[in-house]
C-alpha cells in the first residue's frame, strides 16, 4: 500500500514514518510532501493508494485544505492527520469527504496502517456503488424506466432520478405525493388503475397496468406500472416498490401493427410475403381464395407455383432486374390457379429493406382482373355481333366494308 503524508512539519513527518515502519507486518510506501501544491504534483506523477493530510500548511489551512484536495482528486481516500482534537471539525470533516479524522500523539502505526486500509477497501468499495449506481441510471434511462417506493403510512414516493419527464413536467417540479401523480393519469384510465391496486393488494399479487399520462399540453403518453406491495403485521399495505416505464413508442407501434395486420387479412387483394430468395412466408385469406392452395400448400415454396407460361422467362428476368435495381415493380401477370385456370391481374411487388440496407423480404399485392377481362370480351362481342342472330353487327360490318375499301384504293 502507498502512502501520500502532506505535512509541513519534519519532526512529525519522521515521526509517522518511524511508526509506519515499525509496523512492518504490512507493506507500507509512504512519500511525503511538505506543501499542498507539491502533494498535487506528486499526485498526479503517481497516484498513493490514499492521502495522509494535515490541515495547517504553509499554502492553505483548515477545512479548506480539505475540499481543494477532495476537488482536484475525488476519487482518493482522504485521512485527516492533524493536531487538533476538535469534534466539531472531526464531523464536519468526514461529511465534506474525509475517511477519517485522526488526531496526532493519539494514534499508533498498527492504528494508522489499519485505518489507511480500511479507507482505502471503503473508497473502493464506494466507487464500485457509483460506478454501478451510473450503470443502473443509465439502463433505466436507456429503457424509459423509472423506479418508485411509495411509503402509504407517510404518503412519499421516493423516485429514482428524472421522473419528471415521464409526467411531462421540468426538473424539480414533481413532488413526492401521490396525489399529483393520480392527476396525471387519464380520467378514463384512472379506474382500471385503482381496479388493479386493488386486485394486486387483495390477491397478494404483483401489480401490473398499462395506462395514459396526461401532460400539461394535452398530449397523452402511454406508461406500463410495475410493482408490489409488503404487508404489516396486521396485513395493511406498509408501501409499493416497482417501476414505470414509457411505452409510447411501443403502443403506436402496436397500432400501427393491428392496423396493417388488419389490411393483411381484411384485403380483397391476394397479398403475399416472401424471404429474401423469395420463399413464401404468409399470404392472406384472399391469396387463398384467389389461387385455390392452402396455406400449407404455398408457404415454404415460391410464388413460381403460379406459373401460367403465359409470359416467357425473358419477362421474368425483366421483372426481376427492375426490382433489384428500383425496389419495386408493377406489371400485367397470368397466374394459374390450384385446378389448373389461368387468369390475369396486375401485380405490385414491393422490397423490403432491414436494418443494413439490405433486401430482406419481398410483398406482392395481386388484384384478380379476370372479371374485369371477362366483361371487356362481353363489351366486344356485343359490339361485333348481333345478339339475336350471332351475325355480324352493323357496327362490324361498316368497319369491314372500310377497310376492304381502304386495301382497294392501296391496290389500285
Amino acid at each position: 500500500m502507498q502512502l501520500l503524508l502532506v505535512e509541513d512539519h519534519a519532526a512529525d513527518a519522521r515521526l509517522i514514518r518511524e511508526m509506519l515502519r515499525d509496523s512492518a507486518h504490512d507493506n507500507v510506501q509512504l512519500r511525503h510532501a511538505d506543501r499542498l501544491d507539491s502533494a498535487r504534483l506528486a499526485i498526479q506523477a503517481e497516484a498513493p493508494d490514499a492521502l495522509l493530510l494535515d490541515l495547517g500548511l504553509p499554502d492553505s489551512q483548515g477545512l479548506e485544505t480539505l475540499r481543494r484536495m477532495q476537488e482536484a482528486f475525488p476519487g482518493l481516500p482522504i485521512i485527516v492527520l492533524t493536531g487538533l482534537n476538535d469534534e466539531r471539525l472531526a464531523v464536519e470533516a468526514v461529511r465534506i469527504g474525509a475517511q477519517d479524522y485522526l488526531v496526532k500523539g493519539r494514534i499508533n502505526g498498527e492504528a494508522l496502517t489499519r485505518t489507511a486500509r480500511y479507507a482505502v477497501e471503503r473508497k473502493r468499495t464506494e466507487q464500485a456503488m457509483l460506478e454501478s449506481g451510473e450503470r443502473l441510471r443509465m439502463a433505466l434511462d436507456a429503457a424509459h424506466l423509472v423506479t418508485f417506493d411509495w411509503d402509504g403510512a407517510r404518503n412519499h414516493i421516493t423516485w429514482s432520478p428524472t421522473p419528471a419527464e415521464m409526467w411531462g413536467k421540468s426538473a424539480g417540479e414533481f413532488g413526492s405525493a401521490y396525489e399529483p401523480l393520480a392527476a396525471r393519469v387519464h380520467p378514463a384510465d384512472l379506474p382500471i388503475v385503482m381496479a388493479e391496486m386493488r386486485r394486486s393488494f387483495s390477491q397478494r399479487d404483483s401489480f401490473s397496468c398499462e395506462f395514459r399520462v396526461v401532460w400539461e399540453d394535452g398530449s397523452e403518453h402511454w406508461v406500463l406500472g410495475l410493482g408490489e406491495f409488503t404487508y404489516g403485521v396486521d396485513n395493511r399495505p406498509l408501501r409499493m416498490r416497482g417501476a414505470l416505464q414509457e411505452i409510447t413508442g411501443r403502443k403506436l407501434l402496436e397500432r400501427r401493427l393491428e392496423l396493417a395486420s388488419s389490411v393483411f387479412t381484411h384485403s380483397r387483394d391476394s397479398i403475399s410475403i416472401t424471404d429474401a430468395n423469395g420463399i413464401l412466408l404468409e399470404v392472406n385469406d384472399a391469396f387463398l381464395r384467389t389461387t385455390g392452395y392452402t396455406r400449407e400448400d404455398v408457404v415454404g415454396k415460391t410464388p413460381s407455383i403460379l406459373k401460367s407460361n403465359h409470359q416467357d422467362s425473358e419477362y421474368f428476368a425483366a421483372m426481376w432486374r427492375t426490382l433489384i435495381r428500383d425496389g419495386r415493380w408493377f406489371g400485367e401477370i397470368w397466374n394459374r390457379r390450384k385446378n389448373g385456370d389461368v387468369y390475369p391481374g396486375l401485380l405490385s411487388i414491393v422490397a423490403v429493406q432491414g436494418a443494413n440496407g439490405a433486401k430482406q423480404n419481398y410483398v406482392a399485392i395481386f388484384s384478380d382482373m379476370s372479371e374485369l377481362k371477362s366483361q371487356q370480351e362481353e363489351l366486344d362481342r356485343i359490339r361485333n355481333e348481333d345478339p339475336l342472330t350471332g351475325l355480324a353487327s352493323q357496327a362490324r360490318l361498316s368497319a369491314i366494308a372500310a377497310q376492304a375499301i381502304e386495301s382497294a384504293q392501296r391496290t389500285g
